[in-house]
């Protein structure tokens, strides 16, 4: 007797990825490939050797993470993001913090910070065919969860 076994089918669409800030929302213009990177800043875990080979593990409780946000230059979002930048470098103690959610509306797939802010403005390059911004935002996540999808 063979047992059979279905694989399942599982779907991804970019489209329906969103990503907040401040309010505002940015669910278009994404670049061709990949278009949005969450990197922690730090390793959850660290750990020490001691001169007798004991070890000592210990919890970073850093919660730092860089989000690289790749658009279209022809993305509406950039001028709402340059809006943001300007609003914050412009105003004194800054006025460009505010929270950031990103979620696959059809996954499990959630990232979710209260504070947040550009860190960094994209290199601007003009050519014959569309190039892309690549902007960098510092996010204090209070939720992560890598899900499906």
């Amino acid at each position: 007797m063979t047992l059979s076994i279905t694989p399942a089918v599982r779907n991804w669409d970019a489209s329906q990825l969103v990503m907040v800030f401040m309010g505002i929302g940015v669910s278009t213009g994404f670049d061709e490939d990949d278009f949005l990177d969450v990197e922690p800043e730090a390793e959850t875990f660290g750990h020490k050797v001691g001169a007798d080979g004991e070890i000592a593990r210990f919890r970073n409780n850093n919660r730092v993470n860089k989000l690289t946000l790749k658009l279209l230059q022809t993305s509406v979002a950039n001028s709402l993001l340059s809006a943001i930048a300007n609003l914050d470098q412009n105003t004194p103690g800054g006025a460009g913090i505010g929270p950031c959610l990103i979620q696959d509306l059809q996954g499990t797939t959630l990232f979710s910070a209260q504070f947040c802010w550009i860190s960094k403005r994209p290199k601007r390059t003009f050519a014959r065919e569309a190039k892309s911004r690549e902007w960098e935002l510092t996010c204090v996540l209070d939720e992560e969860h890598d899900g499906n999808n």
